[in-house]
Parts: structure tokens; sequence; C-alpha cells
């Protein structure tokens, strides 16, 4: 015999049983903010990252031939050999200090929309480096039961201490 359970006994529920998950890929960020951040700042894809960062320069000065304009590619090139561990450090700083400065817009955004319409026992997945989803958590988590968040390929405002084996956001003790 089935019984039926109610809207609120469904929400009061938190049992992983049957969470949503959702995933954010690739040109989420840019579809949610295609003015650029709060202060302007444009939000780059893999296929533009390299001139948005002014990458273009660096690569051109280090001698390293690209026979693709996508960042992955270039990055990945990289990251095989040896020879370019300097470049390497270089591009990886100038790619965490733009997404470290980026800020999220000031009225509701998407991220925020996403994450009230979800329940503690639901799952946001993301590929995303950018720091907007975290913001947006950080604005509601204090008056609302918030979705769990996975960083699957990191973020630059999620840190880990692998001295005191603990996660959190940068900044927070």
């Amino acid at each position: 015999m089935k019984m039926e359970v109610s809207v609120r006994e469904e929400i009061e529920q938190i049992e992983m049983g049957r969470p949503h998950v959702v995933v954010i890929g690739a040109g989420a960020t840019r579809a949610a903010f295609p003015e650029g951040d709060r202060n302007g700042l444009k939000l780059p894809l893999m296929d533009d990252l390299i001139d948005v960062l002014g990458l273009r320069e660096l690569l051109s000065q280090e001698r390293v031939e690209r026979q693709s304009g996508n960042f992955e590619d270039v990055y990945g090139k990289l990251y095989q050999s040896e020879k370019f561990t300097g470049i390497q450090k270089k591009i990886e700083k100038r790619v965490y200090d733009y997404f470290n400065k980026l800020e999220i817009n000031n009225q509701p955004t998407i991220y925020d929309h996403l994450l009230l319409s979800l329940r503690g026992k639901d799952v946001v997945a993301t590929f995303n480096w950018d720091p907007f989803l975290v913001q947006a958590y950080q604005r509601n988590v204090k008056e609302f039961q918030l979705p769990r968040l996975l960083f699957l390929h990191g973020n630059v405002k999620i840190g880990y201490c692998s001295k005191d084996k603990v996660l959190g956001i940068n900044g927070n003790k």
C-alpha cells in the first residue's frame, strides 16, 4: 500500500534518497552575467580566456606555439612539458587573480534563484572556477537551508588545508 506524502513532509525529509542534482558547466557564468561582473569585468569562456586575461603576449614571449585558441588545449600542452613550468605558474597566478577579483552583482542572480529553489538534500556540482556560486551561497546561507556544493575542478573561493584536513571558503578561519 503506497502512502501519500505531503509537500511539507517531502521538504522536511532530508535523507539523500531522492536529491536533485544540478550540474553547472562551461558557459553558464557568461550566460548568467552577459554584461560581466559587478565591476564590468568580462567573463571568459575557454575559447576566449587567453584574450580576456591578456595571455597571448605572455605565450608569445615564452615562444609557446599554439594550434588552438582554447585555453584547456594550450594549458594541457604546457602542463605536459617540464620546460614550460615557469610560464605555467605565471598563467596559473594570472587566472587565479582574475577569477578571484570577480564580484557577483548586488541584485539577485540566477545563482541565487537556483540555490533558493533547491533543498538541503540537493546538490549543485560545478566545473566553473568563478566565485559567483560561492558568493550567492554566502549571502543566502544565513537565512535559508541551501544545497550542498561540489566544485569538480576547484574554485578560487574554496581552499583546503592539508595540515588540518579542512575545506572551506578562502579567507575564513
